[in-house]
């Protein structure tokens, strides 16, 4: 793990691009394999970057959050799918867990990450309305004039363009994802789970996208988060999810209940973030 080598100055308001100093802590998890972009609780509690720059769990969890709900609001006025928002979700994670927060505002990496997830999902849209979409966001004023002729579209354009190569370096060129939403689809069929609750199906469909928002994606694989959200829907709705109401089915879907348990932990301070819902969320 390298050490600091400076104090970086706290961006958390500033946006420019040319904000970047020399103190950048890193943490040498994880690797061009994207099976070893998992973590321990304790890893992801105590020795993140952002930790190690003096920002608290609290504070981390909380920016992460935000920084994810920038790329939904965003994905959703370009109308990207699903897949293209948790892949997206899943580099703007793996960035953090190399880089601190002091030196990268979430906005910054959040837009970037988008642009890249839209190519390798391919589902590409073109710079020009990627930018305009992410400051607008960022203004939380979908009238604002953004067009080529104004300093936020070319400083907006810039620092993606400038960052899209820091983000890849970070994860190591790891572009693969693999995607959770097939595989929930899949285990609500073999449980049958439409037929017994679609309250429960729902819920868990929900729960599945709020992932994206908590470091539960660093701590589980897409088996693991599909079966956790099935978990939630039952206990948060209180219905069983098979005809034996003590039945320990998650394990024969092979994931073990302590899994499950670490990643509705990671999603539960995920939800204390939230500090309401409006148009914007909590951008």
């Amino acid at each position: 793990m390298a050490e600091t080598e400076g104090q970086a100055n706290d961006t958390k308001d500033n946006l420019n691009v040319n904000r970047f100093s020399n103190a950048d802590v890193e943490y040498e998890g994880g690797s061009p394999n994207t099976n070893s972009w998992l973590f321990t609780l304790d890893e992801l509690h105590d020795r993140t970057p952002s930790r190690l720059d003096g920002i608290s769990y609290e504070g981390e969890v909380e920016s992460r959050f935000k920084g994810i709900n920038f790329i939904i609001m965003a994905a959703s006025r370009l109308r990207l799918p699903h897949n293209t928002i948790f892949a997206a979700s899943c580099y703007f994670h793996r960035f953090y867990i190399r880089k601190s927060f002091r030196k990268y505002h979430q906005y910054d990496i959040a837009a970037t990450c988008l642009f890249i997830a839209a190519k390798s999902e391919e589902t590409a849209r073109r710079v020009k309305d990627v930018v305009i979409v992410c400051a607008k966001v960022a203004q939380k004023n979908d009238s604002a004039v953004i067009d080529e002729q104004s300093k936020e579209f070319w400083r907006w354009r810039d620092m993606i363009l400038f960052n899209e190569l820091v983000v890849l370096e970070t994860i190591c060129f790891d572009l693969e994802v693999a995607n959770p939403y097939d595989i929930l689809q899949d285990f609500v069929a073999e449980l049958k789970l439409e037929e017994r609750s679609t309250d429960v199906c729902r819920s868990s469909w929900k729960f599945l996208n709020d992932t994206c928002r908590s470091m539960a994606i660093l701590a589980a694989t897409p088996r693991e988060l599909a079966v956790s959200a099935i978990y939630w829907g039952g206990v948060l709705l209180g219905k069983p999810i098979t005809d034996e109401p003590n039945e320990e089915w998650y394990l024969n879907l092979k994931v073990p209940k302590e899994k499950i348990e670490i990643v509705c932990a990671l999603m539960a301070d995920a939800y204390k973030s939230r500090t309401g819902e409006q148009k914007y969320g909590t951008v």
